[in-house]
């Protein structure tokens, strides 16, 4: 990904990437969607409320440390994010792509991209490998949650829950996968599928779920997990609700 941002801040759209992602619009603060929005990425992006943290950290030995261990898996994530960053945006505005389009950028418009830039088709293949690695990895850490839950609950092995689970999971995305193509005129609330399920998820599903936790766990831990933590989640799910 390094290598990728790299070659990508030598396309000539580097000044205005660098403008759009590290130049500060103090404005923006004062529009509640954009909390909702910085706050919906990051249940997504660490995975909070969804119970993977729960579930991994299960299997943690005893003798780690956490907070050291919470530091930096977010500081590599946000260090990622920002290379993704550098590797995807000067690209688009050096063939002056639409920043708004969403999940459409990734799938349909940078591929265009890659078709006719220098050195396109090496850059493409290893865009993508970075995305489906990452996909997969995501998708380890998910069905984990379900997996062990079937096996604890039912006694089930490991191969026979994994299969269960991945198999429900592929179904049920299969109408995502088809957003851009098949199912390209189909837009619920006003939004192709994949994006309304991404905000459906991250947005409202997330937000409900660390709240419901805030308040189990709030009643062993008081303080910030008893009232500031379920009051922030509650405005976040309410404000969700209403802007969408």
């Amino acid at each position: 990904m390094s290598a990728l941002a790299a070659y990508d801040l030598t396309l000539g759209g580097t000044q205005e990437a660098m403008a759009f992602l590290f130049a500060p619009d103090l404005t923006a603060l004062a529009r509640p969607k954009v909390w909702l929005a910085a706050l919906g990425q990051a249940f997504f992006s660490l995975g909070v409320g969804v119970g993977t943290l729960t579930t991994c950290g299960s299997y943690v030995p005893g003798e780690a440390r956490l907070a050291r261990s919470a530091l930096l898996v977010a500081a590599l994530d946000t260090g990622f994010a920002l290379t993704a960053g550098l590797a995807i945006f000067p690209a688009v505005f050096a063939f002056g792509l639409d920043l708004a389009q969403g999940p459409a950028l990734a799938f349909v418009k940078l591929p265009q991209v890659f078709a006719v830039m220098p050195g396109g088709a090496s850059v493409g293949l290893a865009f993508f490998a970075l995305l489906a690695f990452a996909a997969l990895s995501l998708t380890i850490a998910l069905i984990e949650v379900a997996v062990s839950a079937l096996m604890k609950a039912r006694g089930w092995s490991r191969r026979h829950a994994a299969l269960v689970v991945s198999t429900m999971a592929f179904v049920a995305g299969v109408p995502s996968a088809l957003s851009g193509g098949a199912l390209q005129a189909w837009r619920p609330f006003g939004f192709g599928v994949l994006e309304a399920v991404d905000r459906f998820a991250s947005n409202l599903l997330l937000p409900a779920s660390g709240l419901c936790r805030a308040l189990a766990v709030g009643r062993a831990w008081r303080g910030m997990l008893r009232w500031a933590v379920p009051a922030v989640l509650a405005a976040v799910f309410a404000g969700s609700a209403l802007i969408g």
